[in-house]
This record gives structure tokens, C-alpha cells and sequence, in this order.
């Protein structure tokens, strides 16, 4: 819950820490990695977020058919798409 709580007062450097030290205590939980593409996609690094999110859709394909990850998925997308074409 810290990666969460961090994220939500901006503290991304802290979330990002939090969700890192989360994976390498639990790599094969897949909310770290969830958390960590979270962390990530807040502080702008979206090439990076979207490994973690496809870390975590490897551990546990289920998670493809959360609306939380669709969505997570559906940012990604956008900011990637924007982030290509003002290149």
C-alpha cells in the first residue's frame, strides 16, 4: 500500500522505490509488478511501465480481462501514441 500512498502525493521517486523493493522481495507477485508499471507511467517513463506491465501479465495472464489493467493499458497506449508522433 505504500507504492499507492506515495503515488497518490506525488511522490513518485518514493512509489518507485517502494514498488521495487516490493518486486524483489515477491518477483513472481504480479501486483508489484503492477505497482512498479504504475510508478513508472507517473513519472513519465512509459517504455519502462509497459515492461512491468507485461512482466506482470506473464505471471498471471488472467489479469488481461481486469478492467483495471484494460485501463492501465488503454493510458499506456495513449501516451506512447503521443509521446511517437511528437518525436
Amino acid at each position: 500500500a505504500g507504492c499507492k500512498a506515495r503515488l497518490a502525493i506525488g511522490d513518485t521517486a518514493g512509489a518507485l522505490a517502494d514498488a521495487d523493493e516490493a518486486t524483489r522481495i515477491a518477483p513472481k507477485f504480479p501486483q508489484c509488478h503492477l505497482l512498479r508499471g504504475d510508478a513508472l507511467f507517473a513519472m513519465g517513463e512509459y517504455h519502462s511501465a509497459e515492461d512491468a506491465f507485461a512482466r506482470a501479465l506473464d505471471l498471471d495472464p488472467s489479469i488481461r480481462r481486469s478492467k483495471s489493467f484494460k485501463a492501465r493499458l488503454e493510458k499506456l497506449r495513449e501516451k506512447l501514441v503521443s509521446v511517437s508522433s511528437s518525436s
